[in-house]
């Protein structure tokens, strides 16, 4: 590991530069899988009995931003209730 421009004795071989990229890649791999997780749970939530989570979903949704929760809204602007409807709407704003 380099301190100060130099390499450390104990991790010669291996520049800051590779272990950051590394961590780097391990946390954003972790917040992949965390947006997986989160999106699979609402879209879970989207096809639920009460109206009020469905539309909680929605907006939470809409707040990701990210590709499969775009692709989630778009299905759900097939919903059986008006306001859904109109969040998903919002949402996809």
């Amino acid at each position: 590991m380099k301190i100060f421009g130099k390499s450390s004795a104990s991790n010669v071989h291996q520049p800051a530069t590779t272990v950051v990229d590394q961590l780097i890649f391990s946390y954003i791999e972790g917040q992949k899988q965390l947006t997986i997780n989160y999106v699979e749970g609402l879209a879970k939530a989207l096809k639920d009995e009460q109206m009020s989570v469905r539309e909680k979903a929605a907006k939470a949704l809409g707040n990701l931003r990210d590709d499969r929760a775009m692709v989630l809204l778009i299905q759900a602007l097939h919903d059986s209730d008006d306001e859904v409807r109109r969040t998903v709407v919002e949402s996809l704003k």
